[in-house]
């Protein structure tokens, strides 16, 4: 790897990641010791997250509503 930079390669580092809950309202204030869940049966999407950086600050990054797999993935990179 210090070979890569010493030779000023581009070395791009990539994570992917995802929010399960988008909607924050299934809580409330409530009197202490009592029930704080408010009972919905909407289901949110789930929001997906790929982010890159690489070793001269260029950052890159998607959001989507699709599960991320190897399409996604090379999607992303293309």
């Amino acid at each position: 790897m210090i070979n890569l930079l010493i030779d000023k390669k581009r070395i791009i580092n990539i994570d992917e990641t995802w929010l399960n809950e988008t909607s924050f309202i299934r809580k409330t204030w409530g009197a202490k010791g009592g029930e704080g869940n408010v009972i919905l049966n909407s289901i949110s999407p789930r929001l997906s997250m790929i982010t890159a950086i690489d070793n001269y600050g260029n950052i890159w990054f998607s959001l989507s509503h699709a599960n991320t797999d190897s399409n996604m993935i090379v999607l992303f990179i293309h």
